[in-house]
């Protein structure tokens, strides 16, 4: 006979060490889309189990990561197909719209006795568990890639790839082409025909939080059984991450300007980003998204190269790390003290690193943190020294136990998804490109808006854009979710607008169907030139990662004037200069905006291709000065790397060559009919053309260009704006 207390303490001993029954892992999700940039569309979740298998009272559990409890559920039956591939696997495809977008949250597969069979995490796991339902106490496995709601395109998913017949012979990879209903790329399964039911087994990669056991008597109590080992999607140390070296200034131009971050097995790293700012007045000046790093030792290195002045160079300015929720998780200054104003760490007071460099510092240094540990804190920060860039610093040593190594997802070309309404790929020709002035963010009317609907540009340039970034970019999320949804059938757009301005009618915004590489705001104290308007750049990616076209948001000072001219040409020339220094004549460069300036090939006669016809009205007095500096390869002051041409002009080069091109004589009945080319962009008492799209030579002029468009008379596009827009047809 067994004592009571010592069974007891037996009975809690093995509840401790046995979790809940749930079967071998030849069931499990075998691929998922939840996120995509702008509106979300043809969320799903596939089903995989060996065939033959009763699955019609099995169900999906859907648990937010913010509190860990259900949120919604949905049985296989009421899915929407079901898909035998002749292998031995059988998948249940279910739409699902409304799968949340991380963090942390997860599904569980349950079969029909309310047994987990499969309970995967996105965007990092609950250390605490998971409450409620049939997962109710279990930890979930982060399957350790995600999607993201800036850059992930629609008809993308995560999936499972490898060979094999069970659920751990895969690998989950992505964001890639998804494919439900069907085996994933890469994926090739073994299991010769029809596999029977699994049978309940333990399985190690759900672990069950523990339960206290009350204090067991003096009797020695038996052995309980072994706890299964971590598993390689729950890490041995706490998750961490910190900036850990970087590079801003040094003698001469600057050059290799970057920045290190340093992050331990568990952190989701594609969720985070950096913001930049600006110790004159708080404001950030650039948000790039980190990307999967390397694995060093027993932490991963992830390094974002910037381009030459791409980090201003302090006196004082900040970095700051933030997580993929928008939480701030580290904020330093160099240089003195910033205090935040706007984005993720508004209001913070960013920490002095104590050391920074100078426009004497070598090239070649950097400033880096030294010491021993596993997280920021357990670090200094020391002087100027040879850069180690992308493997551990001088006199540092990381010492955060074993890591496992995350699979890095992959970034394909854009394609058409394969589920939901047919989307249009985006290809990289016969391109439509629009540059836009709506005045004052758009705010005035909602005209614009009808504009941008009947134009349906694949990548447009706003100007006066400067209250989209307030209340965390809440306008432009606004007409991203209106346009992505009017333009459902298209492949969505991604957008980004310039940060920190005060006032409307300032800078640019860009929505694009094209990735977004780089952005960077361009501020006077990068250009050293005295903006009216901070210009912004973007770098796109049209062929997966083998060309990339760079963006550039123009609004340039308004008005007549000297004074006003020189300042317009100064920051052209200043501009030129960035171009050459950050981009290669392999790139393509397209300029888009309100250039406030006219051009030679319409002002002057010796100009080439000058036509009568393209004369601005009497009453224009802006000159052609920051125009002449990109077209004439006379002028000093051009580019030394690209060739550049107004693709407008190149579209439309005579009087007579296409006469529907153009609504100015519909919106100023007083101009003359003979040459509706001359495309007036801003039709008032000063008609002129002062929008742009400007190309360098890897960018080819496809089709017509237009002002406006005659036909667009019905959209009221001569009331929508104080400004006409202005579209090519591109190749890249």
């Amino acid at each position: 006979m067994i004592c009571p207390v010592v069974a007891l303490s037996l009975l809690f001993a093995l509840l401790i060490a046995t979790p809940p029954a749930v079967h071998s892992q030849t069931s499990w999700i075998n691929e998922l889309h939840y996120d995509n940039a702008g509106t979300d569309v043809g969320e799903f979740v596939e089903v995989a189990y060996p065939t033959g298998t009763d699955v019609s009272a099995w169900s999906l559990y859907f648990y937010n990561g913010n509190g860990g409890t259900v949120y919604s559920t949905k049985t296989l039956a009421s899915c929407t197909s079901t898909t035998n591939t002749g292998a031995g696997i059988t998948f249940t495809l279910c739409y699902e719209s409304g799968i949340q977008n991380g963090i942390r949250d997860a599904i569980a597969l349950v079969d029909g006795s309310n047994t987990v069979l499969d309970f995967i995490a996105y965007e990092g796991m609950r250390s605490g568990g998971y409450s409620g339902g049939p997962a109710n106490g279990l930890s979930a496995v982060d399957i350790s890639v995600s999607e993201d709601s800036s850059i992930t395109q629609s008809g993308y998913s995560l999936q499972k790839t490898g060979t094999g017949c069970t659920r751990d012979a895969f690998t989950w990879t992505g964001p890639i082409n998804d494919t439900p209903g069907a085996a994933n790329a890469g994926q090739t399964f073994t299991c010769s025909g029809t596999t029977p039911a699994p049978t309940p087994v333990f399985t190690p990669a759900l672990t069950p939080t523990p339960t206290p056991a009350p204090t067991p008597a003096p009797t020695p109590a038996p052995t309980p059984a072994p706890t299964p080992a971590p598993t390689s999607a729950q890490p041995t140390t706490t998750p961490a991450a910190w900036i850990n070296e970087f590079h801003y200034d040094n003698d001469g131009t600057d050059s290799g300007e970057f920045i290190e971050v340093a992050y331990t097995s568990g952190v989701v790293i594609s969720g985070y980003q950096i913001v930049l700012y600006n110790g004159n007045g708080g404001s950030s000046y650039g948000t790039p998204t980190l990307s999967q790093g390397t694995l060093v030792g027993s932490v991963y290195l992830t390094v974002i190269d910037f381009p030459s002045n791409g980090i201003e160079n302090g006196a004082p300015d900040g970095i700051a790390l933030v997580d993929g929720e928008g939480a701030v998780v580290e904020f330093l200054s160099y240089e003195g003290a910033v205090t935040a104003s706007g984005g993720p760490a508004d209001g913070f007071i960013f920490t002095d690193i104590g050391v920074f460099e100078t426009s004497t510092t070598p090239i070649g240094l950097s400033l880096q943190r030294a010491g021993s540990g596993c997280q920021g804190s357990a670090f200094t920060w020391q002087s100027p020294s040879a850069n180690t860039k992308g493997a551990v610093n001088t006199g540092q040593t990381i010492a955060c136990g074993p890591a496992t190594p995350t699979p890095a997802p992959t970034t394909p070309a854009p394609q058409p998804p394969t589920t939901a309404a047919p989307v249009a790929p985006v290809s990289n020709l016969s391109v439509k490109a629009m540059t836009y002035n709506i005045k004052e963010g758009g705010t005035l009317g909602t005209e614009w808006k009808d504009i941008v609907k009947a134009e349906n540009a694949d990548i447009l340039v706003f100007t006066e854009v400067g209250n989209w970034d307030d209340n965390n970019d809440q306008l432009l999320n606004q007409y991203l979710n209106e346009f992505n949804s009017y333009f459902s059938s298209e492949t969505a757009y991604i957008g980004n607008t310039v940060q920190g301005i005060s006032i409307a009618n300032s800078a640019n915004a860009i929505m694009t169907r094209f990735p977004i590489a780089y952005f960077i705001q361009l501020t006077d104290a990068i250009l050293n030139s005295d903006l009216a308007h901070d210009i912004m750049a973007w770098k796109l990616d049209v062929a997966n990662g083998s060309k990339f076209v760079w963006v550039f948001g123009i609004h340039l000072k308004c008005c007549g004037g000297s004074t006003n001219g020189v300042r317009r040409e100064d920051n052209m020339a200043k501009l030129l200069d960035w171009i050459d220094a950050n981009t290669a004549a392999t790139d393509g460069v397209i300029l888009m905006g309100d250039f406030n300036s006219v051009s030679p090939g319409d002002t002057d006669p010796s100009f080439a291709g000058y036509q009568s016809g393209f004369q601005p009205s009497a009453g224009s007095t802006l000159g052609d000065g920051p125009l002449r500096i990109l077209l004439d390869s006379s002028d000093p002051r051009t580019s030394t790397v690209h060739t550049f041409r107004d693709a407008f002009r190149e579209a439309n080069p005579t009087c007579g060559s296409n006469g529907s091109c153009c609504a100015d004589t519909l919106c100023d009945a007083d101009l003359s009919n003979a040459c509706p080319e001359r495309g007036y962009t801003y039709v008032s008492d000063f008609d002129s053309r002062i929008d742009f799209v400007i190309v360098n030579q890897q960018v080819v002029v496809s089709g017509l260009g237009t002002v406006g468009d005659a036909t667009l008379n019905g959209a009221n596009v001569c009331t929508a704006s104080d400004h006409l827009p202005v579209d090519v047809i591109l190749d890249f």
